[in-house]
């Protein structure tokens, strides 16, 4: 599957993100993508506040940077992910 993941700014005060930068990802499921796009995603811009994963055109994860700032912490997020899409996931 491809994915697209948009790295996206810290919300404004009226909740709006700003894309500073979308990326392709490729994986063979969300959850196994979700999991790669961590590995990849080890040098972020330094403004990036949090991520988008798209599918298809439809959100399937997002998280915020990791509390270490150098890394997008996705393992929490893959639970909801597969609880949000468990059919997609399967195939």
């Amino acid at each position: 599957m491809m994915f697209v993941i948009e790295i996206l700014g810290e919300p404004d005060s009226h909740g709006n993100e700003r894309v500073i930068e979308r990326r392709t990802h490729t994986g063979p499921t969300i959850t196994e993508a979700l999991r790669t796009a961590r590995a990849n995603l080890r040098t972020p811009p330094s403004s990036a506040y949090s991520f988008s994963m798209r599918a298809d055109g439809k959100e399937v994860g997002r998280w915020q940077r990791g509390g270490d700032g150098n890394k997008a912490a996705v393992l929490a997020d893959i639970e909801a992910a597969k609880s949000r899409s468990r059919t997609e996931d399967e195939e």
